[in-house]
């Protein structure tokens, strides 16, 4: 392999390992902003309720923009990673799965709302198969995410990725949460030492006789 390939290859890894801590950094906040944005429009004190009601709106619109910037910076750069990190490509597919499931939950809550206007037991019966099915693609989906992330970690052997993405993979209540943020401070690692790499190597070559 060439110095040139060399280089292009590892700048196609460090800006894989950038994409994904930003990915990751966006999955970590919105949860935060969906979370103040129910607060805020739980509020019942009609003198600021206007007001409260706005903020909210703005807050889940924000937090519909990260989740869009989430995972297009996941699959894009799991799927960088894929040409140098054996296991990486298992993320993309995750992150199209998680898609696919929200999308069936979302055909779901149409369907429910339509069985309460027409009162259909068929109707009521495909909204609960539909959000269920949803709900396990969706689990899927952030399972092979966490076994991307777990895969990235690997050859880096870095033990708070590792550990990061594992529990991105269990599906438990917290347990995702906690795992982005391993997940955030394990890549800001392994950015930190390909960015130091770089600039060794860019010394040496500068320090090199002619």
């Amino acid at each position: 392999m060439s110095t040139q390939e060399e280089t292009e290859k590892f700048e196609q890894e460090l800006e894989g390992i950038r994409r994904l801590r930003r990915g990751v950094l966006y999955l970590l906040l919105t949860p935060l902003l969906i979370i103040a944005a129910l607060v805020m429009g739980g509020n019942t004190d009609a003198s600021v309720g206007g007001t409260e009601d706005v903020a909210a709106g703005v807050l889940f619109m924000v937090a519909l923009v990260l989740v869009a910037l989430a995972f297009s910076s996941l699959r894009a750069s799991f799927k960088k990673l894929a040409a140098v990190v054996k296991g990486a490509g298992r993320g993309s597919t995750g992150v199209i799965l998680v898609l696919v499931g929200v999308v069936i939950v979302i055909v779901g809550a149409f369907v429910g709302g339509v069985s309460l206007f027409n009162n259909e037991g068929f109707l009521i019966t495909a909204s609960l198969v539909l959000y269920l099915a949803g709900i396990i693609v969706a689990v899927v989906g952030f399972f092979l995410i966490g076994v991307g992330l777990y895969a990235v970690g690997t050859p880096y052997g870095n033990g708070m990725l590792k550990v990061g993405g594992t529990l991105v993979a269990i599906p438990l209540f917290l347990t995702p949460f906690i795992g982005l943020i391993l997940s955030y401070v394990g890549l800001g690692e392994i950015e930190s030492r390909l960015t130091s790499s770089a600039q060794a190597s860019a010394v040496n070559q500068t320090s090199r006789p002619p």
